[in-house]
This record gives structure tokens, C-alpha cells and sequence, in this order.
């Protein structure tokens, strides 16, 4: 009976010794897991040798494969980066704008917050194709690992594990119990760190992502920039730390992705100027495959049976929690305002025309190909529609190449646009 006893308590006990295998455990976590959301901080502590400064950002994140993410950090430089299923869509708090450029949620992460994006990378596989415990290694940045002892994290059971990556010293803790994140730290060690010399193309993409023209001038004095920067980096120390709490799986919906932009921030194409023409229909593009999405989800929940058509139909999403920011129907380039919180969306507070051809899912019989919402950007001097955008059944949204003909072939009534 004894023996039987010590047995069971060795199996609950046992516990991984080789670091390499704990972390294939947490690659293999996070790859089983469907939706990911947590709450925590991100403090990064500096010293230069003469005097010492600490920055602390609250951060949130929500995951849910295969590509929905909503991630975003308040305080100093707030900021957020979140693509719901239809667009990807950064937002930089310290300008107050927001852009759909094509950067990574990685090099957001890391520019903007301060942090890194290991648990993001390691939930969302597709970042990250090989099953290998060495592309864990990759993907968490570290080389020489190590395990360095047990301690806990807030009354959780860790294995600590240590390693180094090009500059940096990297640790983890990592909960025994389910295998999960709860902490991460980064030591720059001024003296291993080796700062590669940058191209034009490099300055571009770091002045794009921190949201600055790209000029001449702006490339130069990037330059300048980095080589200030090494200099003050052989003498100065910093310590990242990001710590996450309230981790659940919850039963998320591609709604809960949706960040509501703060009043007055402004679209910028590539966050490097003014929104232009492709920007603006990018943003009606991704206005509209939310719209098509929500009507899909509304019909799911109604027996295959779309909204009514008109603005009622698509009050009916907002009422309904399918779609309740008030900010996606409407263009950037409106004069409309978005209805406030709560309030009921009206033809005064939407831009888009809600009008299918059919009344359920099922009636359609080429889904890429029947319109469920459309918008006219600019008409020419004849009256006639030059621009118009469009969101099909089949989740897709698009420009029309020739607004008057295509519109005509799919059954668009123009005059109802604006």
C-alpha cells in the first residue's frame, strides 16, 4: 500500500529537468489551446551609469486562432494592434493616429510597447511553422539555456529558465502546472551587444513604424540616431520585465478583436503622411468585411436569415452586439459622425448602403459575387460613380476597377450611395 502511495506521489511530483524539454512543452501548450487572454505589465528600468528611470504600461492581450489578436498597452506611448479577421490595424497613441500597414505584430510589439511578442508568436503557429524545440528557441530568442531554479509567481510553481540572446540576457518563468508564460525578462548586456550598420531600406521601415515621414532628411538624421544610440548603450543597463496575470481561455468571438479607436485619431496610410485615396478604401474595405462578417454571424444565430435590409438591418448588429462600434459604418473620409455609445446607427450616423439580393445564406447561389454592402467614395463631374467599394457574402471586400459597369453587372442601385 505504501509503495502503491509512493508511486502516485512521485507521478504528481515529477518534474522536468532538461530545459529544452520544458520548452517544447510550452510551444506544445500554446499550439493546443484555442483562444489566449491576459492581463499584466510590461516596466523597463534604465540605468546610464548617472542616474535611474522606471516606465510601467499596463498591457492586455486576447488571441484566438488563426489570426485574430488584440493586443494593446496603456500609459507612456500607449498603443494597440489587433486585427480581427478581416484587417490588421495598428494604432500609436503618442500621435494619436492609426494605420493597416503590413508589419509584423512582433516589430509593433517590440517598437512600440517596449515588450516582445513571445506569447503571441508562440500561440499564433503560423509565425512560426517548425514543431522543432529549437524554433521554441527561436521564437523566444534565447540560446545557452538553462534551467536556473524554482521560484513563484504569485503563489505559482516556476521553473526559471535563463539563456542569452545577441546583447541580451533572457529568463523565463514558467508555471509547472500548465506550462504557461507568467513572466519574462531582458538584461542588455552593453558590452555583447553588436549593432549591425542599417541600409536606407532598414530607415524607411524603423521611420514608417514609429510613425515619421520618410525623407532625406528624416533617413540622415536616423542615422544619426543609431550611431547616438550605440554610443549610450556601452553605458547604460536595461531591464524589460513583463509580468502577466488573469490568464483564461475564454470563448472569444471575432467582435471582441475590434479596438475602438480613440476620438480625433487620425488614419494615415503606412502611419508616414496624410491618408490618401488607397487608405481611405482600405479603411472602407476593412469597414466593410466586418459588416459582411457580423451579418454572417447574425445569420448563424436566426436560421440562415440575413438582417432586413436598409439601416435597420444594420442597427440590428449594433443592438444586437454583433457590431457595436459605432465608428465602422463610417468612412474616414465622411463628413458623417459616428453615432455616440449606445446610440442607435441612423442614415445620419452611416455611410454604407445595406441592400442583399437575398434574404437567406443559402439563397445565394455564387456568394463571391452577391453584394451585401457597398459604399460610394466620389462621384466625377456627370454625377456618375467613380470610386465604390464593396463587401460580398462571401466575406471578401473590395475597389471596383470600373465602378459604372461593375456596379451595373452586380445590381448596385448608385443612387442609393452617397
Amino acid at each position: 500500500m505504501c509503495g502503491i502511495l509512493g508511486l502516485i506521489a512521485g507521478a504528481c511530483f515529477a518534474e522536468e529537468t532538461d530545459p529544452g524539454a520544458i520548452l517544447k512543452k510550452v510551444a506544445d501548450k500554446y499550439k493546443s489551446m484555442e483562444t489566449f487572454s491576459a492581463e499584466g505589465s510590461i516596466v523597463i528600468e534604465v540605468d546610464d551609469g548617472t542616474s535611474k528611470s522606471s516606465i510601467e504600461k499596463p498591457i492586455s492581450m486576447k488571441l484566438k486562432k488563426p489570426n485574430l489578436y488584440l493586443v494593446s498597452w496603456g500609459s507612456v506611448n500607449s498603443g494597440a494592434v489587433w486585427s480581427n479577421g478581416a484587417q490588421a490595424f495598428v494604432y500609436h497613441g503618442i500621435v494619436n493616429s492609426y494605420s493597416s500597414e503590413d508589419v509584423s505584430l512582433a516589430t509593433h510589439m517590440i517598437i512600440l510597447s517596449g515588450g516582445t511578442a513571445t506569447i503571441p508568436k508562440l500561440f499564433l503557429t503560423e509565425l512560426s511553422k517548425d514543431d522543432s524545440p529549437f524554433d521554441t528557441l527561436s521564437v523566444m530568442g534565447i540560446k545557452d539555456i538553462k534551467l536556473e531554479s524554482s521560484e513563484k509567481v504569485d503563489g505559482d510553481d516556476c521553473y526559471v529558465i535563463g539563456g542569452n540572446q545577441i546583447g541580451q540576457q533572457m529568463t523565463f518563468w514558467i508555471s509547472k502546472k500548465n506550462f504557461l508564460i507568467l513572466k519574462e525578462r531582458r538584461v542588455m548586456i552593453p558590452e555583447d551587444l553588436k549593432m549591425p550598420e542599417i541600409s536606407d531600406a532598414d530607415c524607411e521601415k524603423g521611420l514608417k513604424a514609429t510613425g515619421q515621414e520618410v525623407t532625406k532628411e528624416n533617413v540622415e538624421s536616423m542615422r544619426k540616431n543609431m550611431d547616438n544610440l550605440r554610443n549610450k548603450m556601452k553605458k547604460q543597463t536595461m531591464k524589460t520585465t513583463e509580468k502577466y496575470e488573469d490568464i483564461n481561455t475564454p470563448a472569444l468571438t471575432e467582435k471582441d478583436f475590434n479596438f475602438e479607436v480613440p476620438k480625433g485619431a487620425v488614419l494615415k496610410e503606412s502611419m508616414s503622411g496624410k491618408a490618401t485615396k488607397k487608405a481611405k478604401t482600405t479603411y472602407c474595405i476593412s469597414n466593410l468585411k466586418q459588416i459582411v462578417m457580423c451579418v454572417k454571424m447574425y445569420a448563424k444565430e436566426h436560421d440562415g436569415n440575413l438582417p432586413p435590409k436598409g439601416v435597420e438591418g444594420l442597427e440590428m448588429l449594433r443592438s444586437g452586439g454583433f457590431l457595436a462600434d459605432p465608428a465602422a459604418y463610417v468612412c474616414s473620409e465622411s463628413k458623417k459622425k459616428p453615432a455616440k455609445k449606445d446610440e442607435a446607427i441612423t442614415s445620419a450616423t452611416c455611410d454604407y448602403v445595406y441592400c442583399p439580393p437575398v434574404k437567406k445564406i443559402e439563397d445565394s447561389k455564387n456568394p463571391s459575387m452577391t453584394p451585401v454592402a457597398w459604399h460610394v467614395h466620389s462621384r466625377d463631374a456627370k454625377g456618375t460613380p467613380d470610386c465604390i467599394t464593396v463587401g460580398f457574402l462571401d466575406g471578401e471586400a473590395r475597389e471596383l476597377k470600373d465602378p459604372a459597369v461593375e456596379a451595373k453587372q452586380l445590381g448596385l442601385n448608385i443612387e442609393m450611395g452617397n
